[in-house]
């Protein structure tokens, strides 16, 4: 099998992934299972994530929300977050009944179908996003264990990241050897500031 997408160091996976506009892969070599993530940066730094849920790859569209990572921290857009999002709203409107009610969920390890249908109706209602993918799904739950390993931890030896050929920040198509190790083209490493690496020259 064919490495040339395949990196393997953790500051180049780092750097390619908060590039602004990453498509990659997480491969598991001892089952051949995988997920396709989607990660672009947001004119305030936030990532947004998504993950590849469609038939087309190469359109966002087949991609849907996970959550964001803001100041290194990765925020899954599930209840949770939606009541927290929705108690924001009710204290900046003054709405009573929204309020009681994100308190009422708050207190609940667990909600019911009603409860899920009520807060989807309220988050749409007044525009907050919830992730569309149910946290016990292996897209959301595998995003989530790459993320904090990725930050702190020691990847399996099992565990692979590929990129598509492309660079994750212009998604330019990549030529060059160096530019294809890391993801990212020579003009975009040098905007960013990242050092490209160095490939060895037999003697």
């Amino acid at each position: 099998m064919s490495t040339a997408h395949r990196i393997s160091d953790v500051a180049d996976i780092r750097a390619f992934v908060g590039a602004g506009n990453a498509y990659f892969t997480l491969r598991n070599s001892a089952t051949g299972g995988r997920v396709t993530y989607n990660v672009t940066r947001e004119e305030d730094g936030t990532l947004t994530i998504r993950a590849f849920t469609g038939t087309e790859n190469s359109d966002r569209r087949h991609y849907s929300y996970l959550g964001t990572v803001a100041d290194g921290a990765y925020t899954y857009a599930g209840p949770r977050a939606a009541v927290a999002g929705l108690a924001a709203v009710a204290a900046e409107t003054g709405d009573r009944w929204l309020a009681g009610f994100c308190a009422s969920l708050a207190a609940r390890n667990e909600l019911t179908d009603r409860q899920k249908d009520v807060l989807r109706e309220r988050c749409r209602k007044h525009g907050v996003v919830t992730a569309a993918v149910p946290f016990d799904d292996v897209r959301a739950r595998g995003f989530a264990w790459f993320w904090r390993i990725l930050n702190g931890g020691t990847f399996p030896a099992t565990f692979e990241f590929w990129h598509e050929g492309r660079c994750a920040a212009c998604a330019r198509r990549l030529t060059v050897p160096q530019s294809i190790a890391t993801g990212l083209g020579p003009d975009c490493a040098d905007r960013l500031g990242i050092i490209r690496v160095t490939l060895p020259v037999a003697a």
